[in-house]
């Protein structure tokens, strides 16, 4: 106990420093004693500490003024306000006390993760303990319990013990009012149940709910109150976001439930009872009788009764059943057609359908197709010879040219076998049994069938996983294979092997079959004869060369077949040579697909120390060099046909394989939709001008790509060059900028690198496998070699991978799904999203804006894809702590700028000035943050979310716009760079402006507008950062100018 005296002992010179460091220790091991605190009261909350500090009647000292013995002075956060930091153990504050008559002694602290303990001594006499363990990551202030009179002159000491924490101190204050106890409120909030489809069918209900402190809960279910059954959530570690997914439910039953959870001191908290029934709810009729939407299709080649895939949006409210949807050809008769749902509006109705029919096209000519829907639209039914039947241990598919069959209990299917082999020369192979097999889908034209399992040695050894898809199709004799290997081995960071094959059997044909490889040169024949024993091996060694035999050339078309007249198999790579290195290899037996072909040991060295670096560095002594936790996934075409290459019409079908057709609706059909968010299309906007700039940035973008040789298994679909040396890991969501821009215009080539971008983020940035489970669904930041680690030749630039919140996408991938059907998009968006919503929402803690900013970002974009809760209230968790974080309107002491923003001490990064440095911010990370207000705002309709949006908007403007150059500043430091056309700082001001009408905020946003469109960048990272922002910034300022303004068309005569 802490005993309080009336005798005050001064501090003088006279005490010898043995005896002053013998105190210390005795200090020291006085406070760690202490598991809770005594002497002190506890208070918290934003509002009530800012009336303390800026009561006149209080005195407040800064911590960083104060003598520091241990402690430092942060210059060097991004904390919100000048504070010191402990740097060793036992580290103390000193402070000579004014003369302050019966004033309570009092100090601020920041509450991190471990229980710091914080010693009061007076003149040397220990007053209280503070033990700060609440770990909510938020400022307390510990108030001494009695009041003190102070001289002037006493000396006061804040002492720390041995344990663990930053102990963040900001201000010691003399306060001549004690403030209100605060006590600490447990609460159970934001309850939603939801029906829900799960994978085994079973009536499933979704339970989402917030803690107001991270705890472990439970749910105690059943059809009376006497409950019965205890559903948990999944999740090792504390949360304040929880969902639990109930299954096994009897359809359309009553069912009782109660939430129950533990409080730090072992209490329960349980909520009342409350029900659910387990059964969907009402679905809305759809607004529309009868509507007709044209669909265009296009390709190079003609094609006859082609597959086609494509996914297609409506807007809200409009369509309710897939029932009520059917497809007509350019005549206006229905074909068959197959659709499914993807996603859908809050409401229940249709956001998003898959459509699959098969298509005549002619080679360049647009066909004219429509879909028509409405609740007086009755498709037609349409027998098929599509046939897949699950017999338990076996799957049979026949698609009427086309029969095979997919096992449980042994190899998965005769189709091809996988062979991997070691650096020790020990091949793996999938013979034995998979893990899974599932059918994904089935249905008029189309089926798709999973298959998971490892690679096994002979010994039983095991070596990645692998995935493979299987898409078959009615009345094809073909498939469409997605193969996927990931490295699972936790006992290495680094896996190493020689190589992977994929091999094709040719059980079926003759010794005297020819054989065709195909090449871009098209009048270049690269085809023979098989012979008995010998194999005929097309190797694309580098981007540009590849070589067959004596035969040498640039690029080949990844594709080959075998046919010996009669009958015939192809195999296609997609992709092939952008992947190298890659092989095809055909003997009497087997085509062999070199996915990882074996390479020899000096191939890929004695290049410049920078090109090693930036495309060789997993290729490396002859062996291929995988990170923990990457996959990669490669898209194959098989191909079983009648007759010779030539009577199959090979290369038809493999260039429509190698660039499948894609379905389109008019561009406005997109933007009008809604499931974009908020666009305008290129033919009704305000901004043509930025559409032309648009096209010239991507092709100096593609350009880019070829010139830098931006190519390689590992790399393709990522650009070069953050920082120098950095490979960008798809920055700002490359996918995203350039898919928004492909619907805005319905121009295919914004469409091919942005499934590239997918295709390489959510197979090498994304860890899927990793021993610590925390890291799973971490996106790797902009780094060398996309995921860090590897032996460096000579560049100097991030040589290690790291994660951030900040630097991690799903829009373009949720974008893709739906665009595609693609699962393995939709399920990395999921893996990437829960992450994040998980480790990082515990005590939800405000760095820079940046963080919340993609944050939201991210868990709106999940949110909008499923109608999940459990992302709406992760998003509340967000905007809580943002809102609480956000700066008064008040002028800042130092400048006399009003606020609004979330001001903080900046780093030398954002400002250059000796220390302390500038107060304020970066401006583009505001703009983030309130690009995920925004989404937040647009979802819930919160007025207190609109009015942070507008101050921060007003902060922008006045904190770092120049309007003499037309731009930004960089930060609020006045010395810091200015530039013009950001639209990443353009998207809140011209949203607030779309809001208010504020003619301030128009002028700006206006302004910055066409600066930024005479300066969009064509790099990577400039091509992402803006035109990720910009078709949003355009869409809000010309509805705003719509609104608001009385010339409503003035924009359009602008002079670019």
């Amino acid at each position: 106990m802490i005993s309080f005296g009336i005798i005050h002992l001064l501090y003088t010179d006279s005490f010898t420093m043995a005896s002053a460091h013998h105190q210390r220790k005795s200090n020291i091991a006085e406070i760690d004693t202490y598991t809770k605190s005594e002497g002190v009261d506890v208070a918290w909350g934003a509002d009530l500490i800012r009336c303390l500090i800026n009561d006149d009647r209080n005195r407040v000292v800064l911590a960083s003024q104060c003598k520091l013995e241990g402690f430092q002075d942060d210059t060097r956060s991004e904390y919100k306000e000048r504070s010191v930091v402990r740097t060793e153990q036992g580290g103390r504050i000193i402070l000579t006390a004014p003369r302050f008559p019966e004033a309570y002694l009092a100090f601020l602290i920041y509450d991190g993760s471990s229980a710091e303990r914080i010693g009061l001594y007076i003149n040397n006499q220990l007053k209280a303990v503070a033990v700060a363990n609440t770990n909510n990551n938020r400022n307390h202030i510990y108030t001494l319990e009695d009041p003190y009179w102070f001289e002037g002159g006493e000396q006061i000491v804040l002492q720390t013990g041995n344990g663990n924490g930053t102990h963040r101190i900001a201000k010691i204050l003399f306060l001549h009012q004690k403030p209100l106890i605060c006590e600490r409120e447990y609460t159970i909030t934001n309850v939603h149940t939801e029906p829900i489809s799960v994978a085994d069918g079973s009536n499933s209900v979704r339970i989402t709910w917030m803690t107001s402190w991270p705890t472990t809960t439970s749910i105690e279910y059943g059809e009376t109150t006497d409950y019965g059954s205890i559903a948990e959530t999944s999740l090792p570690a504390l949360q304040n976001n929880h969902r639990v997914i109930v299954t096994g439910l009897t359809y359309e039953q009553t069912y009782h439930y109660r939430i129950m959870a533990k409080r730090p001191d072992g209490k329960s908290i349980t909520t009342p009872d409350l029900i659910f029934q387990a059964r969907p709810s009402a679905v809305k009729t759809g607004d529309i009788k009868k509507n007709n939407l044209p669909l265009q299709l296009t390709h190079s080649m003609s094609l006859q009764n082609w597959p086609v895939t494509s996914g297609i949006p409506f807007p809200k409210g409009e369509i309710a059943s897939v029932k009520q949807i059917r497809v007509l050809n350019a005549f206006g008769q229905e074909i068959p057609s197959q659709i499914k749902t993807l996603s859908q509006w809050i409401d229940g109705s249709i956001k998003w359908i898959l459509l699959d029919f098969q298509a005549d096209i002619l080679a360049n000519e647009t066909i004219q197709y429509t879909l028509e829907y409405g609740t007086e639209v009755q498709p037609k039914i349409f027998a098929s010879q599509l046939k897949v039947v699950d017999r338990g241990n076996e799957i049979e598919v026949d698609t009427g040219e086309l029969q095979f069959t997919i096992y449980r209990n042994q190899s998965f299917t005769s189709l091809f076998q996988i062979e991997l082999t070691d650096t020790d020369g020990t091949i793996y192979n999938a013979l034995s049994p998979p893990h899974r097999v599932e059918i994904q889908e089935i249905g008029l034209l189309r089926a798709e069938i999973r298959i998971n399992g490892v690679h096994r040695g002979k010994d039983g050894q095991e070596l990645f996983t692998y995935t493979v898809e299987i898409h078959v199709y009615a009345n094809k004799p073909y498939a469409r294979v997605f193969y996927t290997f990931g490295n699972n081995h936790y006992k290495n960071e680094f896996t190493s092997i020689h190589s992977l094959n994929l091999k094709f059997p040719l059980s079926e044909m003759k010794q005297e079959g020819v054989y065709t490889f195909g090449n871009e040169i098209k009048d270049q024949v690269l085809s023979g004869k098989l012979t008995a024993d010998g194999q005929t091996e097309l190797h694309q060694v580098f981007d540009n060369v590849f070589t067959l035999g004596d035969v040498t050339g640039k690029r080949a078309s990844g594709w080959l077949d075998i046919s010996d007249g009669k009958r015939g198999v192809s195999v296609a790579v997609r992709h092939f040579w952008q992947q190298y290195p890659k092989s095809l290899a055909v003997d009497n037996r087997q085509i062999t697909v070199g996915i990882c072909p074996p390479i020899k040991a000096d191939t890929y060295t004695g290049f410049d120390p920078q090109t090693q670096d930036k495309l060789y560095y997993y290729l490396q002594n002859g062996e291929y060099a995988f990170k923990l936790g990457v996959t990669k996934r490669h898209e194959l075409f098989l191909l079983h046909h009648q007759g010779d290459l030539e009577s199959a019409d090979i290369t038809a079908q493999v260039t429509a394989f190698q660039e499948p057709p894609l379905v389109v609706a008019p561009s406005s059909w997109y933007c009008r939709s809604g499931a974009f968010g908020d666009l305008t299309p290129t033919e009704t906007s305000a901004y043509p001008k930025y559409d032309q700039m648009m096209k010239e940035s991507l092709a100096r973008y593609l350009q880019d790509r070829e010139d830098s040789k931006e190519y390689g298994m590992l790399n393709f679909g990522d650009w070069y060059g953050e920082r120098g040396y950095n490979w960008g890991n798809i920055e700002y969501d490359t996918q995203h900028a350039l898919l928004v821009q492909y619907i805005r215009t319905g121009d295919r080539r914004f469409f091919a690198p942005a499934e590239w971008a997918v295709r390489h983020n959510m197979d090498i940035d994304t860890v899927h496998y990793h021993h610590q489970p925390f890291r799973v669904g971490a996106q790797y930041t902009h780094c060398m070699g996309h995921v860090g680690g590897y032996d460096w030749v000579g560049s100097t630039a991030i040589q290690q991978g790291g994660f951030s919140v900040s630097h991690s996408w799903v829009e373009g991938l949720l974008e893709y799904y739906c665009l595609t059907g693609d699962n393995c998009a939709r399920e990395t968006a999921q893996l990437i999203t829960d992450l994040y919503n998980t480790r990082d929402l515990t005590n939800y803690d405000f760095t820079n804006c940046r963080v919340p900013g993609w944050h939201l970002i991210m868990t709106m974009a999940m949110f909008n894809a499923t109608n999940d809760r459990y992302y709406l209230n992760a998003a509340k968790i967000i905007v809580d702590r943002v809102l609480e974080r956000q700066t008064p309107d008040q002028p800042l002491v130092e400048n006399g700028r009003l606020n609004g923003g979330w001001t903080r001490l900046m780093i030398p990064g954002h400002c250059k000035c000796d220390p302390p440095r500038h107060i304020g911010n970066a401006g583009f990370m505001v703009g983030i943050l309130l690009a995920g207000l925004k989404a937040y705002h647009q979802v819930t309709g919160d007025e207190l979310v609109k009015d942070s949006i507008i101050r921060a908007a007003y902060y922008l403007c006045r904190d770092v716009w120049e309007p003499e150059i037309v731009g930004f500043r960089y930060t609020s430091c006045p010395h810091s760079s200015k530039g013009t056309g950001n639209f990443r700082k353009l998207l809140g001001i011209a949203y607030a402006y779309r809001l208010t009408g504020n003619e301030d905020l128009g002028e700006v946003a206006r302004k910055g507008v066409l600066a930024g469109i005479q300066n969009l960048s064509s790099s990577g990272k400039g091509l992402s950062a803006h035109s990720r922002f910009a078709p949003y910034v355009l869409h809000d300022l010309q509805i705003g100018d719509l609104e608001w303004r009385t010339n409503k068309w003035e924009l359009r005569d602008l002079d670019y």
